[in-house]
């Protein structure tokens, strides 16, 4: 008699979160689904490492590429984090990075900076400064490197349109004349040796 009573419970809680998760895939909806749970911490902490790769899981798991399965987490009648749909959810919380993830709005190079070595607004160049300030050669290798692609297909390439570039600045001054009045001579050097080539 526990046996058989025990099996049923077990159906009946099966057969209830097998009935959840299919209602959910189908709505998108995070109310109540611990499914989705994680898409709405990355984006409520800003962990966009954490938010692409459930991106990535859930579109796998729904058969739909990354691009359509951003569509519809982006679309608030098909996933809403808390009552709001995902991108004003990330903006209100500060989450910058999964909202711009989410919109497709790339950071350029047309930022400024106004505080010692952050570009204001922009994380993808903030790391040229940084560089300056500490004089760290590998850091301002990986800046690079993460540009390759995107603004130039070599090193070179990248190293003078980000130097030539009028609007990148580093607390007010030229990424040129930063590194010089930081005497960061170690990134210096590694500069003109690779404008010689």
């Amino acid at each position: 008699m526990k046996k058989l009573l025990l099996t049923a419970v077990c159906t009946a809680t099966l057969s209830f979160n097998a009935s959840a998760s299919l209602k959910s895939a189908n709505n998108f909806k995070f109310v109540g689904d611990t499914q989705y749970a994680e898409l709405c911490q990355a984006a409520a902490t800003n962990d966009l490492d954490l938010f692409k790769k459930n991106v990535k899981q859930h579109g796998f798991r729904l058969s739909t590429s990354k691009d359509k399965m951003i569509s519809l987490l982006a679309n608030g009648e098909h996933f809403q984090c808390a009552g709001q749909n995902l991108v004003a959810f990330s903006t209100s919380r500060g989450s910058h990075d999964v909202a711009d993830y989410l919109t497709g709005n790339e950071a350029t190079v047309e930022t400024a900076s106004t505080s010692k070595y952050k570009f204001v607004g922009d994380r993808n160049f903030k790391n040229f400064c940084k560089s300056a300030v500490t004089n760290n050669v590998g850091l301002f290798k990986r800046a690079v490197s993460s540009q390759i692609g995107r603004l130039g297909f070599s090193k070179q390439e990248v190293i003078e349109k980000v130097l030539d570039a009028d609007n990148v600045t580093c607390a007010g001054e030229s990424l040129s004349e930063f590194f010089q009045s930081r005497e960061a001579t170690n990134v210096m050097s590694y500069i003109s040796e690779k404008s010689a080539k």
